[in-house]
């Protein structure tokens, strides 16, 4: 709703602390473009900074919900790779005992393309 109601001329700089490839896909699907992005990590957690304002998006893929589109040359960028992995491969193996083949697929897809990006940053684990 805050975002809705702002006038066109502001910047936000948003710090979510969990589901933040779900916040990427909100700003999308309601205008807003995300012009910058940074990574933190504090106390071993990894948060993402955020900067957008109104404007079109450009669209994204699935993984890129998940890694932003301006992370790829960021120091933290191959730990945020090497947490989703971690995160995806826990989920595919869970997925794969209930064979929920759907879920699978998607899971599997993420790790590829996140995998590949990592790996063209020059920076793979």
């Amino acid at each position: 709703d805050i975002l809705e109601k702002t006038p066109l001329d502001k910047t936000f700089i948003l710090q979510p602390m969990t589901m933040t490839h779900k916040l990427r896909r909100f700003l999308a699907d309601s205008g807003y473009v995300i012009f910058d992005e940074a990574l933190v990590m504090e106390d071993g957690k990894l948060y993402t900074v955020l900067v957008a304002k109104k404007g079109d998006s450009e669209p994204y893929s699935e993984a890129e919900y998940y890694i932003g589109k301006n992370l790829y040359n960021d120091p933290l960028f191959p730990e945020l790779c090497k947490r989703l992995n971690a995160k995806f491969q826990t989920a595919i193996k869970g997925i794969s005992k209930s064979k929920n083949q759907d879920k699978l697929k998607f899971y599997k897809n993420l790790l590829l393309e996140i995998e590949e990006r990592n790996g063209k940053n020059g920076k793979g684990n």
